[in-house]
């Protein structure tokens, strides 16, 4: 499903989302402490924020239900033309995501400033 706002893009390759207004991948970078993302088959995820951004660190926060849903596990790379990728995070090991509910992470920061 693919979902645009705030010229920003997000589209899950292969999800399983029954509305993505609600629980899409957008909510990903929403801002909204009570929003999600949420898809059952764990689907990768693309955000195409439409030119360059420079950002360097990332939290997650914790959804509002199900704590076993919670990432442990996971890659974060970056493109500039959607061909050539770059490893920015990776989390190979169970990382200690909190337990609360509604909770954030510490910021995590990328291997790179510029993106």
């Amino acid at each position: 499903s693919k979902v645009t706002t705030g010229g920003a893009t997000a589209f899950a390759y292969g999800s399983q989302v029954a509305d993505v207004s609600s629980e899409g991948a957008l909510k990903l970078v929403d801002g909204n402490w009570d929003s999600k993302w949420f898809d059952r088959w764990l689907a990768p995820v693309v955000l195409d924020m439409q030119s360059a951004i420079t950002v360097d660190s990332f939290r997650i926060v914790t959804a509002n239900d199900h704590p076993a849903r919670d990432p442990k596990q996971w890659l974060l790379e970056g493109s500039a033309d959607n061909r050539d990728w770059e490893m920015l995070h990776q989390q190979n090991t169970d990382y200690g995501t909190p337990s609360s509910r509604k909770t954030p992470t510490e910021w995590l920061s990328f291997v790179t400033g510029e993106r």
